[in-house]
């Protein structure tokens, strides 16, 4: 734990000599700090593992978010037109480097002028501001450790969701294994809100994981308010944790828990209507937009699924959902310097990842009925899950559902490390989702050529 705190520190020196921004500097100590109080904060005997995960991802995520920032340094005209939702919100810091923070709140909270962006904007934009008043001015570095800050974070939460069901070095292990291979690598490190909200849902499962009371219920209830500043429809949807909780202490009287229900859909119900309006709406736009630019690619796998009829093309939208990024080496190749080509890694490795997983999750459930002999709770929470993975048919990007990954990956972890399956059985899961995976490339490689 001294060594890898050790190392933290010195990324964190790492980032003041690279690139001169105190206020990059002060935010990496912030965020050792906090998460050295997270960790500090969880039972004694979960500690040890909690502190070395934290500190070995922030030290990761940081070297890659330093990777990341040279990378458009060097080709500013790359980050403006590839990184459209970066740049869009890059432009947001720098307009409000310089406005008091009173100033942010009445432009976020009051007259709300970013539509459903406003937590994020808010947060950001209150960066840039401290940066200013730091007399180092808003800074692309600091931006993007923003994010590192909770990504990192979400290797504790992690960590501990997984200790209440496997043993706390198996916890460590496949909570490593997650942060490093896993998407969260690559949106810890950017300028997109997505990490944020995907912390939030992790914070989530553990309420969950840990049972009902009280100050669960609320804190789930305070949370989905911060959700629907961040992305409404993922708060709308995250409005389903508070019912779950309150559902699953009174599963024994369901008279009660309807009655409940009611009166509070009653008291809701314009909010719920309305909010459902919204979603829809916006799920339609989405939709349109999804289907054109598929459409519009020629010879494209997406353009053959989006020509299927239903329900046909809905479950293999969710198929392909979990093979992307197909070609995983596209950003790679796109690389126009050497910090650029190191991100470009990253999709190949979670690509292949996730994938693995995913096979191994359906495999185990559909074929071998695994699920029995996993607790009915979480049972239930993966199926809202998959709802959530269900109601982004319209817009199926990876960011807007890697927030469910974790409950995915923890029921993957549960099989493989309560022996539910055989060791045989797990080393042909892989070799056959390898083999699968190389056929997928060489496929895609052959109709390349053909076509």
């Amino acid at each position: 734990m001294i060594i890898s705190f050790f190392i933290a520190i010195v990324t964190s020196l790492v980032v003041l000599f690279t690139t001169n921004s105190l206020s990059s500097f002060a935010f990496s100590l912030f965020i050792v700090a906090i998460g050295s109080i997270c960790a500090n904060m969880i039972n004694k005997q979960y500690r040890q593992y909690a502190f070395k995960i934290f500190y070995i991802v922030f030290s990761v995520y940081t070297l890659l978010a330093l990777s990341n920032y040279y990378g458009w340094c060097y080709n500013w005209s790359d980050f403006i037109n590839y990184g459209n939702d970066q740049y869009f919100f890059l432009n947001i810091t720098e307009n409000y480097s310089n406005t008091p923070i009173s100033q942010i709140i009445q432009d976020c909270f009051v007259y709300r002028v970013h539509l459903e962006n406003e937590g994020y904007v808010f947060y950001i934009a209150s960066l840039a501001r401290l940066a200013t008043y730091l007399g180092d001015g808003n800074h692309l570095m600091l931006q993007f450790l923003g994010s590192v800050l909770f990504g990192s974070l979400s290797s504790i939460i992690l960590y501990r969701l997984l200790s209440f069901y496997v043993t706390n070095k198996a916890s460590f292990h496949y909570g490593l294994l997650f942060m490093m291979f896993s998407v969260f690598n690559y949106y810890s490190i950017v300028l997109l809100r997505d990490i944020v909200i995907a912390f939030f849902f992790l914070c989530a499962f553990l309420i969950i994981a840990k049972g009902f009371s009280f100050t669960r219920l609320i804190t789930l209830v305070i949370i989905d308010i911060v959700m629907l500043q961040l992305r409404f429809e993922n708060g709308v949807f995250f409005l389903l944790f508070p019912v779950f909780i309150v559902y699953d202490k009174l599963k024994k009287y369901k008279i009660v828990f309807i009655a409940i229900i009611t009166i509070v859909i009653l008291i809701a119900f314009s909010f719920l209507i309305q909010s459902m309006t919204t979603i829809l709406q916006t799920g339609e736009m989405y939709k349109e937009f999804t289907r054109d630019s598929a459409l519009a690619v020629d010879n494209s796998l997406g353009k053959y699924i989006w020509q299927l009829p239903s329900p046909i093309k809905e479950i293999c939208i969710i198929i392909n959902s979990q093979i992307q990024p197909f070609p995983s080496w596209f950003e790679l190749t796109t690389a126009t310097n050497f910090f650029n080509a190191i991100i470009g890694l990253l999709p190949i490795l979670y690509g292949f990842f996730w994938y693995t997983i995913i096979f191994a999750i359906i495999k185990w459930i559909l074929f071998q009925k695994q699920y029995k002999y996993v607790e009915h709770k979480l049972n239930l929470v993966s199926l809202l899950c998959l709802l959530l993975l269900i109601g982004n048919i319209s817009n199926m990007n990876i960011r807007r559902i890697m927030c469910v990954y974790p409950c995915f990956y923890l029921f993957y972890v549960i099989v493989r490390e309560r022996q539910l399956v055989s060791r045989a059985n797990i080393s042909n899961t892989i070799k056959q989702s390898t083999l699968i995976y190389v056929c997928l490339i060489a496929i895609y490689l052959t109709l390349k050529v053909i076509v």
